[in-house]
């Protein structure tokens, strides 16, 4: 009996130690094997580390899905983010580990948009560019848009309001900016050839243009019902929630860095504000500082623009995700677009109105989500 008991025990010790060896091999081999097939993807080592500490710190069972899907890592940023909640945002290693899987995520999606196309000669301009003109060391410039392209020359019809300024000698080279939608800014050296009028300019083409001002934040088109506070300064910025009782506005856009919204009466810029609004039923705050503003007289709207001050994790851990999956929602459009063999891409780029980025929208444009709006309903507490 004894020598029974004595053989037992050895044998379980031994089924122990053959147990705690293999699954210490099998979380190496799974470390191993992680790595080798983020190298396959293309990732840096850094990616492959936050990738893999996401899948343990979730207790992924199958840590490979990280590397496979998109989709996958915005269902992980959830988890996380959920994980950080019930710890009322404590976590500071989440916290750091979810700040880098937002760059993560946010880089994929800006690559995605600059593929789109670059243009390098003024001749793939569009007809209702606007464009900002100035010559030596002018620090306003004239504003126009272009009405026509010919193989030889621009034809940009100028501002009423900005006029040709006297006592400038517009023979010599001129420098012409603009924001191409969806893309960059833009900067090239130009000539003005001839003047049809007064305000109606052709002017050289350029094959050598420069590529600048590339976003830096993914910036989705949401409207939605916005109330506003005006702040005394933004250094005193909070962001307790005062129930939807401020001036109302309509959201038109929104991204990390900043906002757009249409609001009645004048907006100056530079007015330190706080926002509220709903994202997916859940309540947003935010604060920042009027950017610019468009305003239209005759139906007494404005277009305005906010920079968003640090907003608080709290804030970025409901809007990032947001981003993510609405972008998401629109690629699965678009290719579903071309699956169904679409003719003229460009189609394609002109309909994609919902993820663009929007750090530069042009007067022209504000001027049409302006004229889209007959009425907005009024409330107390204007802006102006």
């Amino acid at each position: 009996m004894a020598i029974f008991l004595t053989f037992f025990l050895i044998l379980s010790f031994l089924i122990i130690i053959l147990f705690i060896v293999g699954s210490s091999q099998s979380i190496s081999l799974g470390g191993v094997d992680f790595i080798a097939k983020g190298k396959e993807a293309g990732l840096t080592a850094k990616e492959i580390k936050m990738l893999k500490k996401t899948a343990d710190i979730l207790k992924l069972e199958k840590p490979l899905i990280l590397l496979g899907s998109i989709n996958n890592i915005d269902d992980a940023i959830l988890k996380l983010n959920s994980k950080l909640q019930d710890c009322d945002y404590h976590d500071l290693e989440i916290i750091d580990l979810l700040e880098d899987l937002h760059n993560y995520r946010r880089n994929i999606e800006l690559e995605k948009l600059d593929k789109r196309g670059v243009i390098s000669s003024s001749r793939e301009m569009s007809v209702s560019q606007e464009v900002k003109i100035t010559v030596g060391s002018m620090e306003i410039p004239i504003v126009g848009v272009v009405s026509d392209i010919t193989q030889n020359f621009i034809t940009i019809d100028l501002k009423n309001e900005t006029g040709v300024r006297p006592g400038v000698n517009w023979n010599g080279p001129i420098n012409i900016y603009f924001w191409r939608r969806d893309d960059a800014g833009y900067y090239f050296e130009s000539k003005v050839i001839e003047t049809p009028g007064i305000l109606k300019w052709n002017v050289s083409h350029s094959s050598n243009l420069i590529r600048s001002q590339k976003r830096s934040d993914l910036r989705v088109d949401y409207e939605t019902n916005c109330y506003i506070y005006k702040l005394e300064d933004i250094t005193k910025r909070n962001y307790n929630f005062q129930g939807f009782t401020g001036t109302f506005a309509q959201l038109k856009n929104i991204s990390e860095g900043g906002a757009a919204f249409l609001v009645n009466g004048k907006v100056q810029p530079g007015l330190p504000l706080k926002m509220e609004f709903k994202l997916d039923n859940k309540n947003i705050v935010l604060c920042g500082l009027v950017k610019d503003s468009s305003y239209n007289q005759s139906n007494n709207i404005s277009y305005v623009r906010v920079k968003v001050v640090d907003p608080p994790f709290e804030m970025l851990s409901i809007l990032r995700p947001f981003l993510f999956i609405k972008s998401r929602e629109i690629n699965l459009i678009n290719k579903n677009k071309v699956d169904n063999s679409v003719e003229n891409i460009d189609e394609i780029n002109n309909n994609n109105n919902n993820v663009v980025d929007r750090e530069e929208i042009t007067e022209n444009e504000a001027e049409e989500e302006i004229l889209e709006v007959e009425y907005l309903p009024e409330s107390s507490g204007a802006l102006n």
